[in-house]
């Protein structure tokens, strides 16, 4: 579930454009997004890796579903902002 989250929420298209991030304070916005993405995602195969802090945390698994449908060219190229969360 962890991996399928991973490719679903972006996390290999910040692995190319940034390489390894280090320390999680030290992450770009998009990669930081993408991995609190990559959580909620998961969240949807197995309840034990849900979250409920990020800005993906309270989204309703339907709601999530519907925003990843809208914003997959986003996610898909690394390039999540603060603007297009839900």
């Amino acid at each position: 579930a962890s991996t399928m989250a991973a490719s679903i929420a972006g996390d290999d298209a910040c692995r190319q454009r940034y390489g390894d991030p280090g320390p999680e304070e030290d992450w770009p916005e998009a990669v930081a997004l993408a991995d609190d993405l990559r959580w909620r995602v998961a969240a949807l195969f197995h309840e034990e890796y849900a979250r409920v802090d990020g800005p993906f945390g309270e989204l309703p698994d339907a709601e999530l579903v519907r925003w990843l449908a809208e914003h997959q060219h986003m996610v898909a190229s690394c390039e999540l902002g603060q603007e297009v969360l839900p």
